[in-house]
């Protein structure tokens, strides 16, 4: 201090108000009063280390995680080993990214994926990343189509099946993954060759239907179509005079018998509709994120939701839904802020073939498509 320490008591001084000149470690409290701020001081070492983060899985518990080109470690406030995970899937520490949320710490890192450091309470666990289930035994994971203008073709609509593509697009890292047709999921349980795969279904797929009308005039292949009274959606894949091969993608019962069918360019009404096998279609898609298709570079947190950035195939964003447990929150409708590809929309609020990878299924608003940064749905 500057001055005499009996001088403190002369609170008649004005001088008194202005005694201290300059001070270090110091902070003002809210009464005025000045009390010492603690400095840096010596907690350990470690090997190895590349990053230190700090952690809070409460309010008033704090951690540090170290990361390590080959192993990682959490430290209490002493600097003692609370925690270490020695086999981790990343070879180099300098590429990871962490977003802590609470009990939850997400690390990810583009080459080998997601991780999630998770304290419950009393003891620390690394695990994979993973999804929650939603209706049916899906998951609410973000998926994109990589290859628009390839169609793809399962044997049924239910149980253990084959998916065929019109190209060769799959590798056997695809075993594990869950593919989509029509919106509907299929896990991947088989390596055929770069055209197929087998796989199971997990929740039953579109059905297909050929559809008779009055007149197959104006009608195009990969028109989507509407159904005047029935709500039914579908996505015109083959055209023979007055039949329609479509593949179903909202009412699984298929059109109404008499009821106006309605493409962008004709109308006509139905007259006959019959169960076919599933039709190969360009509507389908996969995960956003996976080993064949690499990994979110960049993460970060907003108001409780977590954001992947930096795709190593295009320039997104995607965050989850609400707030709250980021990890449970990440649904298939997240936001996607980016500059996107022109759609073109039906007057029914159908979005035709060429929307390509934009295109999501609403249960409210159908077939339809995100909007640059303003998702429909």
């Amino acid at each position: 201090m500057e001055v005499r320490e009996d001088f403190l008591d002369r609170d008649d001084t004005e001088t008194r108000q202005f005694s201290l000149k300059t001070g270090k470690n110091l902070r003002v409290l809210a009464s005025g009063a000045m009390q010492e701020r603690m400095g840096t001081f010596y907690v350990g070492e470690y090997d190895g280390a590349v990053e230190l983060y700090e952690i809070r899985p409460t309010s008033l518990l704090r951690f540090g995680l170290i990361l390590k080109d080959t192993s990682l470690e959490v430290i209490d406030e002493t600097g003692t080993i609370v925690f270490t995970e020695a086999s981790v899937p990343w070879t180099s520490a300098a590429d990871l990214w962490v977003e802590p949320f609470r009990e939850t710490v997400i690390i990810g890192d583009g080459d080998t994926g997601l991780n999630e450091l998770t304290y419950d309470g009393s003891t620390f666990a690394l695990s994979d990343f993973s999804f929650d289930e939603t209706t049916g035994g899906e998951l609410a994971q973000p998926y994109w189509a990589f290859n628009p203008g390839v169609t793809l073709q399962p044997s049924a609509t239910t149980g253990a099946i084959t998916l065929t593509a019109s190209a060769s697009v799959f590798t056997a890292d695809y075993v594990g993954l869950r593919l989509r047709y029509g919106f509907r999921e299929i896990l991947i349980t088989g390596f055929t060759s770069a055209t197929q795969l087998s796989g199971t279904v997990v929740s039953t797929l579109p059905p297909s239907f050929n559809i008779t009308v009055t007149s197959g005039a104006g009608f195009r292949v990969g028109d989507a179509v509407v159904g005047a009274d029935s709500g039914y959606q579908g996505l015109i894949t083959g055209i023979a005079a007055n039949v329609l091969a479509v593949q179903t993608l909202e009412n699984f019962e298929g059109p109404t018998v008499g009821e106006q069918l309605s493409s962008p360019t004709e109308s006509s009404d139905v007259t006959v509709k019959a169960g076919i096998s599933p039709v190969a279609s360009t509507v389908w898609d996969e995960p956003l994120m996976s080993d064949p298709r690499g990994w979110p570079r960049s993460g970060s947190g907003a108001s409780g939701r977590l954001l992947f950035l930096d795709f190593p195939n295009f320039q997104a964003v995607w965050r989850s839904l609400l707030p709250g447990r980021s990890k449970t929150l990440l649904l298939a409708s997240m936001t996607m802020m980016a500059s996107c590809a022109r759609s073109e929309m039906t007057s029914r609020g159908s979005v035709t073939p060429s929307v390509r990878a934009m295109s999501c299924f609403c249960p409210t608003a159908g077939f339809t498509t995100f909007r640059c940064a303003t998702p429909v749905c």
